[in-house]
């Protein structure tokens, strides 16, 4: 029997045409277009993030592109929140709300699935950006390996911004950000349906490099240096979407293509193992329209939805539920004690950040060292720290 569903979520790796896609499925069932990408989420870099243009919208409705400032703090929880109200104002639009996204921690996000995470301070996310751009991700990586070895398994070593989300979680409690993800459900939530775009591998690699060069000629650089003029260079920096940071840094246009690409490719890598495994029951799509404006078959894939969607569709709400796992570290211990040193932390210590500070970390230039407490340390009233630390050394 048909499984009847009110919410479609079209998802997949970057430039495998889900945006194509979903238009097309809005204008077969009327339905209206929802972004469940974060970076897309942001104004002022619709070219680098690939929001679809008015044109490309072909007049269905579209929600939630471009609607934050660069600086508004973006997470999976808040996200989430807000694409659930976007689906809603979809529903009540143009009937069938279609969720696409390429983020499988932000789908999970969504379909509040996630586990309900211990507030991170600010000092302490600063503190994890920081060490990423002076140690790099690689190091951070091994850093996270020695905390959390499940964890560090499951992001590329040159993940910097996931790196540095699971390294501030564990400087805000002490313990493996792991611990906060539960083992989410692979199944699809009642009342979606999910269409897994996922073109052959040397298509998509193809599209990357097309995408990424179409992009460039439609003002990707020239994007990115209004970002720089405007005073915001450093919330690019801090949110790091694919590409932008290269083209701050790389003077040479092709060069910066090509290292743009690179990275590109390596998203959807990254991106098509995480579909691959954590979706069961979504319809696998091969066929695609090229986000660059070639159509593959095109009456194949109409035909394709059609035998998907065409049956099952009902305008009721749909549910939810959680996502991941722990091991033990196989790094050797040492104990120091602090003597007498200043809490401020290089001044970014707020008046009641006090957790924030239990987490006090060491960085030795010279000879290369991360200093974090043992969970079982304590805690001083002028909150310097006073406890035993593990050092870390690379």
């Amino acid at each position: 029997m048909q499984q009847h569903f009110s919410a479609l979520a079209i998802v997949g790796p970057t430039a495998s045409g889900k945006s194509g896609i979903a238009v097309e499925i809005a204008k077969m069932v009327g339905g209206a277009i929802v972004n469940g990408d974060p970076f897309q989420a942001y104004s002022g870099i619709p070219i680098g993030t690939g929001q679809p243009t008015d044109e490309e919208r072909q007049g269905v409705p579209h929600f939630g592109y471009g609607s934050f400032p660069l600086d508004w703090p973006m997470n999976p929880d808040s996200f989430g929140a807000m694409a659930r109200n976007w689906l809603e104002e979809a529903r009540k639009v143009d009937g069938v709300p279609i969720l696409v996204t390429g983020s499988g921690l932000y789908l999970r996000g969504i379909w509040n699935l996630l586990d309900s995470m211990p507030d991170v301070p600010e000092i302490l996310a600063k503190k994890a950006r920081r060490l990423c751009r002076q140690l790099g991700p690689p190091t951070l990586h091994r850093y996270l390996n020695c905390v959390d070895p499940m964890r560090a398994s499951q992001l590329h070593p040159n993940d910097g911004s996931r790196i540095q989300r699971a390294l501030a979680l564990h400087f805000a409690t002490g313990k493996p950000p792991s611990q906060f993800l539960s083992g989410v459900s692979k199944e699809i939530p009642e009342g979606w349906r999910v269409i897994l775009v996922m073109p052959q591998r040397n298509l998509l690699r193809e599209r990357i490099a097309k995408r990424v060069q179409v992009m460039a000629n439609n003002g990707w650089r020239e994007e990115t240096m209004k970002i720089r003029e405007k005073g915001q260079e450093e919330h690019i920096r801090r949110i790091k979407p694919i590409g932008y940071e290269i083209w701050l840094d790389e003077p040479d246009p092709k060069k910066a293509q090509q290292k743009i690409i690179r990275d590109t490719k390596a998203y959807a890598k990254r991106q098509t193992t995480w579909f691959n495994n954590q979706l069961s029951g979504a319809e696998r799509l091969g066929l695609g329209i090229d986000d660059c404006g070639g159509v593959n078959d095109v009456n194949e894939l109409l035909a394709k939805l059609s035998s998907l969607l065409l049956n099952g569709y009902s305008p009721s709400t749909s549910k939810s539920g959680q996502d991941e796992s722990v091991d033990g570290c196989p790094m050797s211990r040492h104990t120091c004690r602090e003597e007498g040193a200043d809490a401020q932390d290089d001044g970014e210590q707020g008046e009641n950040d006090r957790n924030a500070i239990a987490v006090r970390h060491i960085v030795n230039a010279d000879g290369g060292c991360l200093a974090y407490p043992s969970a079982s340390a304590g805690y001083r009233e002028d909150c310097a720290y006073n406890g035993a630390y593990t050092i870390f050394c690379f």
